[in-house]
């Protein structure tokens, strides 16, 4: 028997600098593979917008990878205030590395 799980996938440079990442409830790690098409087609679609680079930020790699893990939350509503937070510290370091760019 299956237990509802939160899972994260993120999409990786070589060096493991994450790019981009998503997060959904899934009963199985099976059914959050889905979530590895949904990330990649989401990450071509703000590419192409020109809203996100088509490599690392931080090493310039053009090589990337997706990573699916289960995390221990339960429910999006549990994740949820830990998600932001970690929004909040991922574009602040992203302010600080833009602003320190030559």
């Amino acid at each position: 028997m299956s237990e509802r799980r939160v899972y994260i996938a993120q999409l990786l440079c070589p060096k493991r600098h994450a790019i981009l990442g998503a997060a959904e409830e899934f009963d199985t790690a099976e059914a959050a593979e889905a979530l590895s098409k949904q990330l990649e087609q989401f990450y071509s679609e703000l590419v192409a917008a020109k809203v996100c680079r088509s490599s690392c930020a931080i090493c310039q790699s053009r090589d990337f990878h997706i990573e699916i893990a289960v995390t221990g939350f339960r429910s999006m509503a549990e994740a949820k205030p830990v998600l932001l937070e970690t929004e909040r510290r991922n574009l602040a370091a992203q302010a600080f590395l833009k602003s320190h760019r030559n």
